[in-house]
Formats: C-alpha cells, structure tokens, sequence
C-alpha cells in the first residue's frame, strides 16, 4: 500500500479515470465496470475519497438517475406495464428473500443484519442501467426502454423496502415530503419558461442545462440532510462543510464521524468486525 499525499491524489484518479475510459473502448466493455474495477485496485493501493469526490460523486449520480428518469417511455410503462412490474419485482424479490434467507439461517446473522444484506444486494442502479443502455446504444430502442422502466421498479422496491425497515419516521419525515412536492411541483409549472424562452433556448452558454443543475442542487441541499435525519436522527450535515456530524450526549456537542467513533468506541471496531468474522460468527458478534 502507497501513502500518497492528498495533492497528488486527484491528479492519480484523474489518469484512473482516463485509462478506464481507453480500455473501454478497446475492450468493448462498459466503462463504468472498468471504473469499478480500477477504483477497487486503487483503493487497495491507498488511495482514498477526498470530501470534494464525495460531493461529485454524489452529484454525478443524481445528475445520471435525473437523465435515466428522463428517457422512461411513461406511455411504454403503460403499455407494458405487466412486463415492467413482474421484472422489476421478481429481480428485487427473488435475490432479497435468497440472500436473506441464506444470511439468517445459513450464516447466522442476526435478522437485521439478514434484512439488510437482502435489501443491499437486491438493489440495482438506474444510473448504471442508463450509462450501459446509452453506450451499447440500446437507450432509444424498446427493449432497452422496458428495461429502464423494470429498473425503476427494482429502485422503487428497494426505497420502500429501506423506508420501511429502516427509516425512524419524525417530523423531519414531514420536511422531507413536503420539500420534494415543492420542488417538483414548481419545476413542473415553471420550467417551460427556461425551455421554451427563444432568448434562452439553443444558447451556446446552454442556461437550460444550468436551470437543470440549479433544480438538482436545491434538491440536494433541502433534501440530502433530511435523508440523514429519517434515518438516523442524531445525524446532521453541515452546510458549510457539507460533512456528516454526529451528536455525541457523553460530550454534548457535535462532533465528526470519525470523532464520534473515537469518543464512542475506543476499541479499535474495524479489528473486532475482523475478529468476528475469523471466528465465523459474523454480523450478529458486534450487536
């Protein structure tokens, strides 16, 4: 493993990202799986996430599941319904209750921790549907649009499946529901003010795609520390710094989440996780 300081990190990840992209094509493989790979090879290596990828990362993928929403076929999904649902549900269904089942009876695992390994690898991702359809060009094509449209029912799935297990329902519960009618709402009335304005459509400084951009990142602000809070309502984000906090009572006072883990667990937790799982008795150990 290399200690590679934080300035040369980025100049690091951006030839990754490159070379990702040249194998690609070379090999005819979708780039995010080349991405994957690759970013697993470097993390072994010591290369780790700085706060300005999380962000972006976090932006890419929200931009990407925005454009992936925005080639679903509604009158297809009409039309197929029958065919979108039962993929959609049984690609969700069928791995949740294996994997669960296999965790809690097989492995041991507390139930909890059955559910949530059943909900993680159940789940699929819209914006790595969407970048593979586009790039094999099967975007624009039927198949590739009642995947799209099985895909968000898979999404769906897993949103409720995670709303339901997991999610503390508070008043912040009602804040988060009432910011995402508001924005969609108003984006729905006032948006074909910016698309159908002659002075701003078909611009070379594109204001249209920064309209978009603008709707995403109020979306995120609003949104993204609510999401905290429904899950865990001692959590917080920051909105200066934009990193997570956590409210520690022993010291009455907001604190990282590195400091939390510090302050809370003075043991080293990530060499008991280990130890568990030497021991084969997994998950259910650290309870």
């Amino acid at each position: 493993m290399f200690n590679l300081s934080d300035s040369v990190i980025p100049l690091v990840m951006g030839v990754i990202v490159l070379v990702a992209s040249l194998i690609s094509l070379k090999l005819g493989l979708s780039v995010a799986i080349i991405e994957i790979l690759l970013g697993a090879v470097g993390g072994s290596l010591g290369l780790h996430t700085q706060d300005w990828m999380v962000y972006l990362a976090g932006f890419g993928g929200i931009v990407l599941t925005f454009l992936a929403g925005t080639e679903i076929d509604t009158q297809l999904m009409r039309q197929k319904f029958k065919e979108s649902f039962l993929i959609g549900f049984f690609s969700f269904l069928l791995p949740f209750v294996v994997v669960a089942a296999y965790t809690y009876f097989v492995s041991k695992w507390s139930a909890q921790a059955s559910v949530l390994a059943g909900v993680a690898l159940s789940t699929t991702s819209l914006a790595v549907v969407y970048s593979v359809l586009v790039e094999t060009g099967l975007a624009k094509t039927q198949i590739g649009k009642l995947l799209m449209s099985a895909t968000f029912i898979t999404d769906m799935g897993t949103a409720l499946a995670l709303s339901i297990l997991f999610i503390k329902p508070t008043i912040y519960t009602l804040v988060f529901v009432a910011v995402s009618i508001v924005v969609i709402v108003l984006a729905v009335k006032f948006s074909h003010k910016v698309f159908d304005n002659p002075r701003l459509k078909n611009k070379v400084v594109e204001p249209e795609i920064k309209y978009v951009f603008l709707l995403l990142l109020a979306f995120m602000y609003f949104v993204w520390p609510t999401l905290y809070v429904l899950i865990a309502p001692d959590t917080r984000v920051n909105r200066l710094t934009g990193k997570v906090q956590r409210f520690c009572p022993n010291a009455n006072q907001w604190m990282s989440q590195d400091e939390y883990d510090k302050h809370v667990f003075p043991i080293d937790t990530t060499k008991l996780f280990q130890e568990a799982v030497r021991h084969g008795s997994g998950p259910a150990a650290i309870e």
